[in-house]
């Protein structure tokens, strides 16, 4: 005679299952963030090729954040629309781990964050910034009238700790809370974006050298960039 489950034994065999997934869905988890980190860091590691390639083709030079140079049919003109037109494209330029970025191209909200030195450094208050600036990477960046600057790459000792590019997230004060921020200050937040630590309390970074890295809040702190101002994983800000 064929023996039947009975409804504890079935209750049993369910409660086991229930288990096992409360137990391995923590570990699919970690994996999947861990491929979405080396994602991220395979994407920055592209970015900063290009950077370096358009540097090649333009007299070491790479322009800032933003520039009032004319491009297209625009007055003006940000990193990433350079880089796009010719040297990498939009899905590369974003951290995979942030459900917000846009499927469409986006210059504001859609990209990494690049270092502003520029605005750090745009007041007369901000001196002993543009000092510890050029003491730990030397005299590396130029602003002409109108903001127009660039990066001149042959300038720039330490180059392997200069942060370029940078996972970024704008905060609870902007319309584009939880979206990726285009430029960054290190010591505040820059209309309301700044550094996200998005991979487990750490921000993926890619370094003037081409090179890339994590770091965490204290880590950034310590750098020669000091950075005194960021994101954590859940848009929490943080100054020292």
């Amino acid at each position: 005679m064929q023996k039947k489950f009975t409804l504890i034994e079935l209750l049993v065999v369910i409660a086991i299952i229930a288990i096992l997934a409360s137990m391995l869905l923590p570990a699919l988890n970690q994996a999947r963030e861990r491929a979405k980190t080396a994602n991220c860091t395979s994407n920055l590691g592209q970015l900063m090729r290009a950077q370096l390639l358009y540097a090649d083709n333009n007299r070491d030079m790479i322009l800032k954040a933003w520039s009032p140079m004319k491009f297209g049919s625009q007055d003006w003109t940000t990193w990433s629309q350079v880089i796009k037109d010719s040297y990498l494209p939009y899905e590369m330029m974003n951290c995979p781990a942030n459900p917000d970025v846009p499927k469409q191209y986006n210059q504001y909200n859609g990209v990494y964050a690049m270092f502003d030195a520029c605005r750090e450094t745009d007041t007369g208050a901000n001196q002993t910034r543009v000092r510890e600036l050029r003491e730990a990477f030397g005299d590396f960046f130029r602003v002409a009238s109108g903001g127009s600057a660039v990066y001149l790459l042959n300038r720039i000792k330490n180059a392997s700790r200069l942060i370029i590019h940078t996972d970024s997230v704008y905060g609870v004060a902007s319309g584009n809370k939880g979206k990726m921020a285009w430029q960054a200050k290190w010591s505040d937040h820059l209309e309301n974006g700044g550094i996200h630590l998005i991979h487990n309390e750490k921000a993926n970074l890619g370094f003037a050298d081409g090179h890339v890295a994590s770091m965490n809040r204290q880590e950034l702190y310590d750098s020669p960039n000091k950075v005194k101002f960021t994101f954590s994983r859940n848009l929490a800000s943080y100054k020292y």
